[in-house]
């Protein structure tokens, strides 16, 4: 078993056994985001609470391919729409980032959304409200350090 091999796999194990998975909130579900979708479906410790995508057709497609069925997600508008599709057990769908990193349930934030403004505006967010941010979007990361040496 990979628990007994990695701190990291045993300690998400230990959490989804004390029934407190860290909950992911995914801005982003192009080929990047999609791939997090399905791999977080199948990760013990880890759950997907919400996702903030603007094309919500790409977002369903997505939670369809990791097998999930219509019912285990929910249209959310605000950081309270959110917090209560979590408690559902249901993955939340927004087009807010904000209120995505704002929903009290969500313990750390993923941009896979390939666009440094949009990368640049989630980071901001979710650091104001006090959330663990994992940057994939190599295109903010250049941009912001780029811009910060010509400062």
């Amino acid at each position: 078993m990979i628990a007994s091999l990695s701190p990291l796999a045993a300690q998400l194990a230990a959490r989804a056994e004390a029934g407190r998975p860290v909950t992911v909130g995914l801005a982003g579900c192009g080929q990047m985001g999609t791939d997090l979708v399905v791999q977080l479906s199948r990760m013990q410790g880890l759950r997907l609470g919400a996702i903030a995508e603007i094309d919500m057709a790409a977002a369903e497609a997505a939670l369809a391919l990791s097998g999930r069925k219509r019912g285990d997600w929910a249209p959310a508008e605000n950081s309270t729409a959110i917090a209560n599709a979590i408690a559902r057990g249901q993955v939340a769908l927004t087009a807010d980032l904000a209120a995505m990193t704002e929903a009290g349930p969500i313990d750390v934030v993923i941009d896979a959304t390939g666009n440094p403004n949009t990368g640049t505006l989630l980071a901001r967010s979710a650091i104001a409200n006090g959330k663990h941010v994992v940057m994939l979007n190599v295109e903010a990361d250049i941009t912001i350090e780029i811009g910060r040496a010509h400062v």
